[in-house]
């Protein structure tokens, strides 16, 4: 056991170094330099992603201040930091299928929809599509257990 040990410890000592010279090594060769041109076909490249691109991301948040004539809230993160979450004039405020309006949220209630990132503690809010108390897990199989 103990010389299979010692015999796979040098092998990956002697294998190291030609390992790690042919990755420094790169594109050095015409042959490794265009590898996507092999046998007439050409390498899709991705299309390039600009600075304006930013992805949506998802949002279940406790609005703790909400100002309505600023159209934002504020959200409170569990080491206290406060996060703005400003609404413009595109978001689309929904209750369910049933339209609504910032007026409608109140503190405490649970804002959920979309949002994107401006900085660490700001972002612009897309949609939201659902927001009022937190039901509990118990509550929600509780009323599960009442449909069926």
């Amino acid at each position: 056991m103990k010389k299979l040990l010692i015999a796979l410890a040098a092998a990956a000592a002697i294998s190291a170094p030609l390992v790690g010279g042919l990755a420094l090594q790169g594109a050095s060769t015409p042959e490794a330099a265009a590898p996507e041109k092999v046998a007439g076909l050409t390498k899709a490249t991705p299309a390039p992603t600009t600075t304006d691109e930013v992805k949506t991301i998802p949002m279940n948040s406790r609005a703790d201040v909400i100002d309505t004539k600023a159209r934002f809230f504020i959200t409170k993160r569990k080491d206290g930091v406060e996060v703005k979450n400003v609404l413009t004039d595109t978001t689309e405020i929904k209750q369910g299928p049933a339209a609504a309006k910032l007026e409608d949220i109140n503190v405490g209630d649970y804002v959920c929809g979309s949002r994107r990132k401006v900085s660490p503690t700001e972002y612009t809010v897309i949609k939201i599509t659902k927001f009022g108390p937190r039901v509990s897990k118990k509550d929600k199989d509780s009323a599960a257990a009442k449909g069926n």
